[in-house]
């Protein structure tokens, strides 16, 4: 499995993961995921762009016209899981929000991206959080590299 990490904001956050860590974290989490989906999971990209980027991107594929921390575009070529879309500045800003580091927040964003390729799904309106069954296996891998 390749991970391709591709940055068009080079903005840097305190506590930013280096492609490498990013990679590494990609793959830990295929490896928990493989276990729970019991499928092979092939190359995925994680695409760093700006809030005005993603906002277009949002408004674009979701009709909803702000930006967002990510979004996940699945492929369908043989051997590409696809792509996950990422603005740092959401980012940071949830982490603050969350009061949580903005590392943390990162990982939370790339591995609920993962999850989206792999088809798993949460209501469109998140009334029931952090109980929904993606929200707790989410948790509950994250926990394990923070």
């Amino acid at each position: 499995m390749k991970v391709t990490v591709i940055s068009q904001d080079s903005t840097t956050y305190k506590g930013d993961l280096t492609n490498k860590q990013i990679t590494e974290f990609v793959k830990a989490c295929v490896v928990d995921l493989r276990q729970e989906t019991k499928r092979i999971i092939p190359d995925i990209s994680v695409i760093f762009v700006s809030s005005t980027k993603i906002a277009a991107l949002n408004k674009k594929y979701r009709d909803i016209d702000t930006p967002t921390d990510v979004l996940s575009f699945a492929s369908e070529e043989d051997g590409y899981l696809g792509d996950i879309i990422i603005a740092k500045e959401v980012v940071e800003s949830y982490a603050q929000k969350n009061e949580v580091i903005f590392a943390e927040e990162l990982k939370r964003d790339i591995l609920h991206g993962i999850m989206h390729l792999l088809g798993f799904e949460h209501t469109k309106d998140l009334v029931e959080g952090k109980h929904e069954k993606m929200f707790i296996l989410q948790e509950k891998i994250l926990q394990k590299y923070i």
